[in-house]
């Protein structure tokens, strides 16, 4: 089993819309189970990892939409730093303007 350390980030603006049942009484105060999802390949932002509310076996069958609330990187793998970075665009992928459209001044148009 490997060790990994990940940086994620959590946007607070979503803890409000929580439904409130997903959350119970710990020992020293209200637990909310999160799941954190780790990807091999980085996303567009650079990111592999992921942070959501935890689903019950019902949720899941159902196949209810996940509740994301952040996300992050995997900076360090057993013992070794990691730099995640977002794949890069292919060269071949470069902007190409329209043709030019002459426009007849003889046209129906009013204006």
């Amino acid at each position: 089993m490997s060790n990994t350390l990940n940086s994620v980030k959590i946007n607070l603006s979503k803890l409000d819309a929580i439904d409130r049942s997903k959350l119970y009484q710990g020992q020293n105060g209200p637990i909310l189970d999160l799941v954190f999802s780790v990807s091999d390949e980085p996303n567009q932002y650079g990111q592999n990892v992921s942070v959501f509310l935890s689903q019950t076996k019902e949720e899941r069958e159902a196949k209810k939409a996940k509740v994301y609330l952040g996300n992050g990187t995997t900076f360090w793998k057993d013992g070794e730093v990691i730099k995640t970075e977002a794949p890069k665009v292919p060269s071949n992928k470069q902007f190409k303007p329209q043709t030019t459209v002459n426009i007849d001044d003889n046209n129906d148009l009013p204006f």
